[in-house]
């Protein structure tokens, strides 16, 4: 199945410094437009630059530290990507994993709807399925400890929190790993994280109309 570029759901505010650190593209052109090519781990592709060299450098000279950024990354037609939504081993395995790490306003993370429900100390990973906890004790006492290290230590940069591009429905990019972190940054006030994107399987546009409808609703 041929791929074509895509783009995340959502425009991210990204550190300039971890941007200008990027190589460009292949295909980089000249524009205003800060946009990131998102590479794939498996294929030993970096994160490159795709345009927006002189906005970043514009911003950097103005002494900002974030600027708007949007994701771009290959995927498959409409619906070839529907139908491997339909099927989450199969979406697992056609997730990409870009190989960067940028830091991020925290404040961003949240304005875009990113996590799916909070976690705290109460159902601390009791909704987690990379690890398990049956004893209540258990699992308060690892979000203590993880709660305790960021309280202490402020946001560990090396442990990116992952967002993955197009997660909802195939259009709606979602936290992928870190709702925990991501509570315990909340209630701390913590203003600076670090984030890594992954691309999931593009669907049909019109899906994201099925998915504001559905956030509608529920809100009623």
């Amino acid at each position: 199945m041929k791929k074509k570029l895509v783009c995340s759901s959502e425009v991210y505010e990204l550190n300039v410094e971890d941007l200008l650190k990027l190589p460009k593209s292949d295909d980089y052109c000249t524009g205003e437009e800060v946009i990131v090519f998102l590479g794939n781990i498996k294929h030993g592709e970096n994160d490159a630059l795709m345009s927006g060299q002189e906005t970043l450098l514009d911003a950097q000279k103005a002494g900002k530290k974030f600027v708007e950024t949007k994701m771009v990354y290959r995927s498959y037609d409409g619906l070839s990507g529907f139908l491997i939504n339909l099927l989450k081993y199969v979406k697992r395995n056609n997730y990409q994993r870009g190989r960067g790490s940028f830091r991020m306003s925290f404040a961003n993370i949240l304005d875009k709807d990113l996590p799916r429900g909070e976690r705290n100390f109460e159902n601390a990973y009791a909704l987690s399925s990379n690890v398990s906890f049956p004893e209540e004790n258990k699992r308060q006492n690892a979000y203590l400890k993880l709660y305790n290290s960021i309280k202490e230590n402020g946001y560990d940069m090396k442990y990116p929190i992952i967002i993955l591009l197009n997660r909802k429905f195939g259009v709606k990019d979602q936290l992928l790993q870190g709702h925990h972190r991501i509570g315990i940054c909340k209630e701390l006030g913590i203003e600076e994280i670090s984030v890594s994107f992954w691309g999931g399987p593009r669907s049909f546009g019109f899906m994201m109309i099925i998915y504001k409808f559905l956030r509608l609703f529920r809100k009623k």
